[in-house]
């Protein structure tokens, strides 16, 4: 689900309403929509995955810079979510098929996961039912207001991000088939 969908029901509503009137409000919504297209290509293949730091279930920080050296894949999801339910057994797979696979320049494969949750048992609950048993899963519990998702422009969900050994972003928002494929070039 998007939150732009929620901004935009809001939207209607004040229209409806007779708070906002269009001649205020359609310069403004122009602007926004030319900033999130501008936004959304700001991380491409070859950019620099900003660093995230976000709390574990444990409390304790996790920061995507401590996986250099390793491809992971930076999966953003949320248990209400239903394609990101959906996709996870998929998820899941490609886990299981690439966890202990030897790669050519990278130590390994792992993913980070970021829920978008903002209700700690729904969120660990969801790991759990979905089997999601890799150790990397982090949410803050701010839901769209979390800073990953600002600093990777994640305006809908699922949504994910495969960064290289370097810290490089080699694939964005690709299809668990496609991720698959790049993976298999990947290894030795």
């Amino acid at each position: 689900m998007s939150k732009g969908n929620f901004k935009v029901s809001l939207l209607l509503r004040l229209l409806k309403s007779g708070i906002v009137s269009m001649t205020v409000w359609l310069p403004v919504f122009a602007m926004a929509v030319l900033l999130q297209s501008c936004n959304s290509n700001k991380l491409i293949n070859g950019s620099r995955a900003p660093e995230i730091s976000l709390p574990n279930p444990d409390g304790q920080t996790i920061t995507l810079s401590s996986f250099k050296g390793k491809i992971i894949l930076i999966d953003f999801w949320a248990s209400w979510c239903k394609p990101c339910r959906e996709e996870n057994p998929k998820i899941v797979a490609l886990y299981d098929k690439y966890k202990n696979t030897p790669f050519r320049k990278a130590s390994g494969f792992t993913i980070l996961s970021i829920s978008l949750d903002t209700e700690r048992e729904k969120w660990l609950n969801a790991v759990r039912e979905d089997h999601l048993y890799w150790e990397n899963h982090v949410n803050d519990l701010k839901g769209w207001k979390s800073a990953a998702v600002d600093s990777y422009y994640v305006n809908s969900i699922p949504s994910s991000f495969l960064v290289d050994q370097n810290g490089l972003i080699i694939g964005k928002n690709q299809k668990p088939r496609d991720l698959d494929k790049l993976l298999g070039m990947l290894a030795e």
